[in-house]
């Protein structure tokens, strides 16, 4: 048997209780780089560095590392031993809800997310949100920073 990187492990698991995640189509990797970036953001942090790219925050480790989780078959529920990271975990489930397969929506949280933690002004996102996604409306720009605001992200 094939020896699993632990973080992997513990990832896969928590991937588990936030839903079923996947590496089969180009979405579904999109998703999975966004919900990571979220879950280390929420304090479930594991090591990931996140770099920009065309679709936002970005980890060559994480998409190495993803090919491992879709090899997994069964992963074991992990319990948290401190409260603190269980907490994390629930406030993550709130923030994604019924949007956590939304690759669209979690893209665009995700790079104002990364730019804010860049140092950029909010017209300096605005024009790199532009620049790059040219699909996100005003509209879907405002409501994904009011978002963040409430959720102080």
């Amino acid at each position: 048997m094939k020896q699993v990187n632990p973080r992997v492990l513990v990832l896969t698991s928590i991937l588990n209780r936030l839903g079923s995640y996947n590496i089969k189509t180009f979405e579904s990797r999109l998703v999975l780089q966004k919900t990571v970036y979220f879950l280390q953001k929420f304090g479930l942090d594991f090591g990931y560095k996140f770099t920009w790219y065309v679709y936002g925050p970005y980890s060559t480790d994480l998409t190495k590392e993803s090919y491992e989780i879709e090899e997994l078959d069964k992963v074991p529920s992990i319990n948290f031993i401190d409260p603190k990271f269980e907490a994390a975990l629930n406030k993550m489930k709130e923030f994604v809800g019924d949007k956590k397969t939304n690759a669209n929506w979690l893209e665009l949280l995700a790079s104002i997310s990364f730019l804010k933690s860049l140092g950029k002004t909010e017209k300096e996102i605005r024009e790199v949100i532009h620049h790059k996604r040219t699909h996100f409306t005003d509209q879907q720009y405002e409501s994904a920073c009011q978002y963040l605001n409430r959720w102080k992200i």
